[in-house]
């Protein structure tokens, strides 16, 4: 939450017949200012705070657990997004792949220009999707970075889920 006052006193001459000759003048502005989203700041920093507050009251092994589970958790979110992301650059290649195609066909009159204009625009929205996944990977990414203390790298990321017990 934020916010500010602006004041500003002045004296005005009014003109020379006019009773009084000067008029004083109060010019404000006021305003606030509130997030409307923190993108997960105040969520992590709440969870912070138990873990640290779990930490000064020596309960030592449930923060241990605590951050082990986030880390986990970061990692499980990774391992389907990973997966996630690999299906969306499959359709992004197969829609490629069409739009190659229709733009063969186009050239022999086969298809009018609409429909392959359609094509196009379903490349461009796959070509979106899978930038907008690997952005939401490689944040998932530097997130389990940051909670770990260990540089994680794509590598690092299991190809399957692991055998749970």
């Amino acid at each position: 939450m934020g916010g500010y006052l602006d004041l500003l006193v002045s004296e005005e001459e009014r003109g020379v017949f006019s009773e009084p000759p000067t008029a004083d003048k109060l010019y404000y502005r006021f305003a606030m200012t509130q997030p409307l989203f923190h993108w997960g700041v105040i969520s992590r920093n709440v969870e912070s705070a138990k873990i640290r507050r779990n930490i000064e009251d020596g309960r030592t092994r449930q923060a241990f657990a605590a951050v082990a589970k986030d880390i986990r958790g970061k990692y499980l979110e990774l391992l389907i997004q990973n997966k996630f992301l690999e299906r969306v650059r499959f359709n992004l290649s197969n829609v490629a792949e069409n739009l190659k195609e229709s733009a063969d066909k186009r050239l022999q009159n086969l298809i009018s220009e609409a429909e392959i204009y359609q094509i196009r625009i379903g490349h461009q929205r796959a070509v979106l999707w899978e930038a907008m996944e690997t952005d939401t990977y490689e944040t998932g990414l530097r997130m389990l970075s940051r909670i770990s203390g260990v540089s994680v790298s794509d590598e690092m990321i299991a190809d399957e889920f692991p055998d749970l017990p």
